[in-house]
């Protein structure tokens, strides 16, 4: 036991001093030439922008797909069935007025979730490939944009398709909770939808970090090797990473309840060109945890 705290207390101190000389490079990269934040940001703000604008308009076609299937059922004999039919599909589907149109707007909907599934990807892939090229330029990691996009565009298929099976659960979740006496509330279910989350976002961002030195079928066993090896500096990277996030983003929310104009202008000058260097901050760090300078 006495062993085991001599190695966590030493660990931590050296996991900060990782954690430090990382974020002073990242800054004295951005210092020494402050340009290297104008089209990389300028990407960024694209991005939100036209994602935005695509999801928002698939999100309004699915939302109206959904109110025409729920005018097929009828809310009084869903109420009158007993609870433990509540979400069973077969007991719902006796209920429906006319089964064809059901079909009809359901069969939009999958077609409208593929459609952003495919969008989400494409417009991800685009943009953040060319921020995650440029910021291993600034890092001084030397790749071509071609070998990057290949490597990117393929981690990215699997990180997306593990994202869609985890918001089917999520909702399958989300509903368990809304039936009686769960065995878990919607606040638990909702950490632990977030924590899952999270996790994904763990491994993608470590993948994207290493996917300049790595081949394709190298790039997920070492993205687990390494996450595993180097949990507890990476985890504190990450918060490092997201304090400044939670501040911006808190900044922003209060601005906007006053005048959302200036919460718009925070906004543009701020997080487009902190996440280009939050980029910077993970290849370094991750580059002195695998041992690579």
């Amino acid at each position: 036991m006495a062993s085991f705290r001599t190695k966590t207390h030493r660990k931590i101190p050296m996991t900060f001093s990782f954690i430090q000389k990382s974020a002073k490079d990242t800054w004295d990269t951005v210092k020494k030439k402050p340009t290297i934040l104008l089209v990389p940001s300028m990407i960024e703000l694209l991005f939100s922008v036209i994602g935005s604008v695509v999801v928002g308009i698939i999100q309004l076609h699915i939302l109206r797909n959904l109110y025409e299937i729920f005018q097929l059922i009828d809310v009084r004999e869903i109420a009158a069935l007993p609870p433990s039919q509540i979400t069973d599909q077969a007991a719902l589907l006796t209920l429906l007025k006319n089964k064809e149109a059901f079909m009809f707007y359901y069969s939009n909907v999958l077609k409208l979730l593929l459609t952003l599934l495919v969008s989400i990807y494409i417009i991800w892939t685009v943009f953040q490939s060319i921020n995650w090229y440029l910021a291993n330029r600034a890092a001084k990691n030397s790749i071509k944009y071609s070998t990057y996009l290949a490597r990117f565009s393929t981690v990215t298929v699997a990180w997306i398709l593990i994202a869609a099976g985890l918001f089917i659960l999520s909702i399958r979740l989300l509903m368990y909770t809304g039936t009686p006496a769960p065995l878990i509330s919607t606040d638990t279910a909702t950490v632990i939808i977030f924590l899952a989350y999270a996790i994904l976002a763990y491994f993608a961002f470590i993948s994207y970090s290493i996917a300049h030195r790595y081949r394709i079928k190298h790039i997920f066993q070492k993205t687990f090797r390494l996450s595993y090896h180097r949990f507890l500096p990476l985890v504190i990277m990450f918060i490092a990473a997201l304090i400044p996030t939670f501040i911006i983003g808190t900044l922003i929310y209060t601005s906007s309840r006053y005048a959302p104009w200036i919460g718009a202008v925070i906004f543009i000058i701020t997080i487009p060109p902190y996440n280009f260097m939050k980029k910077i901050f993970y290849l370094r760090t991750v580059k002195q945890l695998s041992g690579k300078n």
